[in-house]
């Protein structure tokens, strides 16, 4: 029992990851939560006991529970602030895969979450009975949030309910990922969330009910703000809510005092707040999103809403296009002061969005006020709430018609690479700037602080070291994808990583990546036709401007292959074959040889012709200044014997990209020894049921002095060469 654990140093972070099965003791802090293929339930961890004895532990733990039948039923007796006891192996959450990709770790830190643990067996599970359960107040919300969300399910459901689920209670987890990309092209993706938005909505609705009972001013503004708190703990209390409801409180309690508020002072206040109660909300980006956009608001709405003076006197005097400006002057501040940060995180900005938000905000608006009803209705009549369900369907319905239409507009939403700390004070002082251009004062410091930052820029490339060439390999799994940037700024993708039938690689990691990365992609190679290196070709097609595509012609009857090349005939991409001896003048700072594959290993006649197709892999080599990088696709054994025969002393390089992901049957001993690579990259799945890569082959790069890396271990693997040497860079 917890009474008698020791109280000794905490054990939670030292039992993470070390692969010994403990016995943890603590309770529910969150309702469990329903995924495709687990239950997840936060546990506050308060003690551990492992070989050594009890121990003390602080700290949340993440905990699936596959879905079972079983599984069901025993879930669905926890409620928060159960005892719970569970036993496992306790593991870090899992850092970023690529560069700029999702970090679950961080998200999860930013949530107080320090570890995970898969439970494999039921019977590793303690729960309490009803008879044991202790009444808390965090239960009784976690009660009224799920009372909540059961009778949305049953009076809208379908993905209505889960939109109004996400928007009222600020749960997403049931929201179509195809809906959630519509809503970020729209540029309207913060209304999925509680925000600001919805607290001003529901300080509303609830100033206007209470106002009925005729309960005073005072009265009033005390249970509007009692209500605002229990709805900030209601929806998990993220930081756009604490802050919405810190300046609600403040500006209600001026209200009753007669006292007038400075907007930008309170906005300070409840960031100062924030940080002391938890001060790594500052790096999440929810809180510098509503900070940024509020704080915009307040400073440049007043600057839009004054244009409203050039509209044609007919429209200035017209209560309706004077509302429209309004919500435009809203929305457009909003989204000056987000942009940087929309960009940093999502790699896009919304063109749609100050036309969008102009119907969803208030159609939003008066959705949350029809689901409060629902909600309020259910308490006394079933048949009421429904009633509310039919209308807020009709109305939801049409809001993620409108989204869906907007989302997909070709030019709803542009992508735009990354965005460096230079280039947010860039941004932001070119945009004071221009707001205030008639002021000389902001105007001189403006246009000095531009120059300053301007030189920032260029200084470090015109006096800095020797232009690089960067080679990222991918973590796409049990598969290969590398991107290699030239110093002068073309880009060439090496295989689009796998697809399955419920996973696309190149969809999910490879075009996010390229993204926040580059502007297009100069040249698309594949190297050959297999799954693992075609599948997420389609996707990067349609995804990202391609220059011209490349491949050996091999032919493959398979519906990926086919898919390939219809993709490229749709698209009209110029498309190209490539045998060994060729020469790609991509780049004028570095050679592409093509050693691989000749025509041998692809024409069906020969007598050397291989019926596989990784021994037809196009296998390159980039040569800058005297640095060269090999890439061997798949080739195996016979290809090798190919290129070393053809090329012998010219294999040898300064990077590798290791053949067939390591397999037994590539990189033979000959082969290494005349690579003879300072640094090796293995593409490669983390406990892959092909065994790869091969213990003989990394023992056989050790014995030849390389370095190895392996996307399994380390995630993306990114080098950089400046014609001389090659340095693997922490990208982490």
């Amino acid at each position: 029992t917890l009474d008698k654990v020791s109280i000794t140093a905490d054990a939670l972070q030292m039992h993470a990851g070390s692969g010994k099965r403990v016995l943890l003791m603590g309770e529910v802090l969150d309702p469990p939560r329903s995924r495709p293929k687990v239950i997840e339930i936060v546990l506050h961890v308060k003690g551990i006991v492992s070989d050594e004895g009890p121990e003390s532990a602080v700290g949340n733990l993440l905990l699936y529970i596959p879905r079972a039948a079983t599984a069901e039923s025993l879930i669905a007796r926890l409620r928060v602030g159960d005892p719970i006891e569970v036993s496992g192996r306790v593991e870090r959450p899992k850092g970023p895969r690529n560069p700029g990709g999702f970090d679950f770790r961080r998200y999860l830190l930013l949530k107080g979450i320090s570890a995970t643990m898969y439970v494999r067996n039921l019977s590793d599970l303690s729960v309490p009975t009803a008879s044991q359960r202790q009444w808390s107040l965090g239960a009784t919300i976690a009660q009224v949030r799920l009372y909540i969300a059961s009778t949305i399910d049953s009076t809208v459901g379908g993905v209505e309910g889960s939109f109004l689920k996400g928007f009222m209670l600020g749960d997403r987890s049931n929201i179509p990922e195809e809906v959630k990309t519509s809503f970020i092209n729209s540029g309207v993706i913060h209304v999925l969330a509680v925000s600001g938005l919805h607290v001003g909505m529901v300080a509303l609705i609830f100033m206007s009910f209470f106002s009925l009972f005729r309960v005073g001013r005072i009265g009033n503004t005390f249970l509007t703000i009692g209500t605002l708190l229990f709805y900030m703990v209601l929806t998990g209390s993220s930081p756009p809510v604490v802050r919405a409801t810190i300046m609600a409180a403040i500006f209600l309690l001026a209200f009753v005092f007669q006292r007038k508020p400075d907007a930008l002072n309170t906005l300070g206040f409840s960031a100062i707040v924030i940080y002391l109660l938890d001060a790594k909300q500052l790096f999440n980006p929810g809180f510098q999103l509503s900070f940024a956009a509020f704080g915009s608001i307040l400073y440049f709405y007043p600057k839009i809403k004054e244009y409203g003076r050039y509209l044609p006197k007919r429209l200035r005097s017209s209560k309706i296009v004077d509302l429209l400006w309004k919500l435009f002057s809203v929305s457009l501040a909003a989204q000056i002061g987000a942009a940087p940060f929309t960009i940093a995180y999502f790699g896009k900005i919304s063109i749609i969005s100050l036309i969008a938000n102009l119907f969803v905000i208030p159609a939003v608006g008066f959705g949350l006020g029809i689901g409060f009803a629902i909600s309020f209705f259910s308490f006394f009549s079933s048949w009421i709430a429904e009633i509310y369900g039919t209308i807020e369907v009709l109305l939801l319905t049409i809001v993620l018609e409108v989204v869906n239409f907007t989302g997909n507009l070709s030019f709803a939403s542009f992508s735009i690479p990354g965005m460096s700390l230079l280039g947010f004070l860039i941004y932001y002082t070119t945009i004071v700037l221009l707001f205030n251009f008639r002021e000389r004062e902001v105007r001189k410091k403006s246009l000095f602080a531009l120059l300053v930052l301007g030189n920032l820029t260029i200084l470090p490339k015109a006096f800095g070291e020797n232009p690089k060439m960067r080679v990222t390999v991918l973590d796409v799994g049990q598969g290969d994808a590398t991107l290699v940037e030239f110093p002068s700024g073309e880009t060439l993708l090496v295989d689009g990583g796998p697809k399955t039938y419920s996973y696309d690689a190149g969809e999910r990691l490879v075009v996010p990546f390229l993204k926040r990365t580059v502007k297009k992609l100069d040249a698309l190679i594949v190297t050959h036709p297999h799954s693992d290196h075609l599948g997420g070709v389609s996707s990067i097609l349609r995804a990202i401007s391609v220059g011209k595509v490349y491949d050996a012609a091999q032919h493959a009857e398979s519906e990926m292959y086919r898919a390939y090349r219809e993709t490229l005939k749709e698209l009209n991409i110029p498309y190209v074959h490539l045998a060994a001896g060729e020469i790609l003048n991509l780049s004028p700072d570095a050679r592409i040889f093509v050693l691989h594959p000749t025509k041998s290993f692809i024409q069906k006649d020969s007598l050397h012709f291989v019926r596989d197709y990784n021994n037809g892999s196009i296998v390159l080599k980039i040569l800058y200044g005297t640095v060269g990088v090999l890439l061997m696709g798949d080739a195996e054994d016979p290809s090798e014997r190919q290129v070393l025969f053809l090329y012998d002393k010219f294999l040898r390089s300064d990077l590798l990209k290791v053949g067939h992901h390591g397999s037994i049957t590539s990189s033979g001993e000959l082969f290494v020894q005349t690579v003879k690579p300072d640094f090796t990259a293995i593409s490669v799945g983390g406990f892959n049921k092909f065994g790869h890569p091969s213990r003989e082959i990394i023992s056989r790069f050790k014995s030849a002095g390389a370095v190895i890396a392996r996307t399994d271990e380390e995630g993306a693997l990114v080098f950089e060469t400046d014609g001389e040497t090659v340095k693997q860079l922490d990208w982490r």
